[in-house]
């Protein structure tokens, strides 16, 4: 799994020349990015317990040529313990039962440096027995961490037009709202004086009033038919602008589910103090 190999290999702090030592070999996948970081001044210490897997894994090692860099072991760590000791820079523990092989990993693990272990545990209860372990064991800076990819989906739209492009937009929607609105009335008007006997202009002459339906040059404003033309489509105000794109990017709904929790340690070895009457106190 991608996402948890690369984020173990940067919490334990590998890098070329380290010595790594991973309980569960499995089916060397981990294994092979650990001998890439490592790679060519480090060394991993693989253990596996099923000694069919085991033997798989060696002949792969070999055919991939990494036998210079990874010792492969068929061993039951949590009970035989490590082959080596204050050798690691750091220990990964893949196992059904980590906590049993914390205190062996201490011993594997190097005393004139801080250290680092990691547990991989599918389930909670794994997870808390390994941080008591770890407590227990001296480790300190205990901490758990769970891993989910999280894709994003990028795609290509046009550019955004401008706010200026908008309130233009609106305010030509408003003035042919309104004109519209002034064309409906006068047409109503000249229905109204259609169906009526009585000439609404004949009365306006005899009053004095002014002609409210006729414009300065005497004629009748257009009809309903002769409204004004809205305005155009944001895709027809500025092609320039449409022309070009941006690119967008958005989280997905959907992640994908649990794989394992992750907990870290440190070890951190001080050196023994010696008090005044000469007695050596360890801490």
């Amino acid at each position: 799994y991608v996402a948890d190999i690369t984020f173990i290999t940067s919490w334990l702090d590998m890098g070329c020349g380290s010595r790594v030592v991973e309980a569960g070999t499995g089916s060397g996948s981990f294994s092979h990015s650990v001998a890439r970081t490592v790679d060519p001044r480090g060394h991993l210490y693989s253990y596996e317990f099923h000694e069919t897997r085991a033997e798989k894994a060696r002949e792969e090692f070999i055919r991939h040529g990494m036998q210079d860099i990874v010792t492969l072991t068929y061993r039951n760590v949590c009970k035989d313990g490590f082959t080596i000791e204050d050798t690691a820079d750091a220990v990964f523990l893949d196992l059904l039962a980590p906590w049993e092989a914390v205190g062996h990993a201490k011993k594997a693990l190097r005393k004139d440096r801080p250290t680092r272990i990691c547990c991989f545990s599918p389930c909670m209860e794994q997870a808390l027995r390994a941080v008591n372990a770890l407590n227990e064991a001296g480790f300190t800076d205990t901490c758990m961490y769970e891993t989910l990819l999280r894709p994003h989906e990028v795609q290509q739209l046009p550019t955004p037009l401008p706010l200026s492009n908008v309130i233009n937009k609106l305010e030509g929607l408003e003035k042919f709202r309104e004109e519209k609105r002034l064309c409906q009335i006068v047409n109503s008007k000249r229905k109204r004086e259609g169906d009526s006997g009585t000439s609404e202009p004949d009365k306006r002459a005899r009053t004095g009033e002014p002609d409210a339906t006729r414009d300065e040059g005497g004629s009748h404003p257009p009809l309903i038919s002769n409204l004004p033309v809205p305005p155009k489509a944001d895709d027809e105000v500025n092609e320039e602008v449409a022309e070009t794109t941006v690119s967008w990017s958005k989280v997905c709904h959907e992640l994908r589910g649990h794989v394992s929790y992750l907990t870290f340690a440190r070890l951190v070895h001080y050196p023994p103090e010696t008090s005044s009457n000469g007695v050596v106190h360890k801490m």
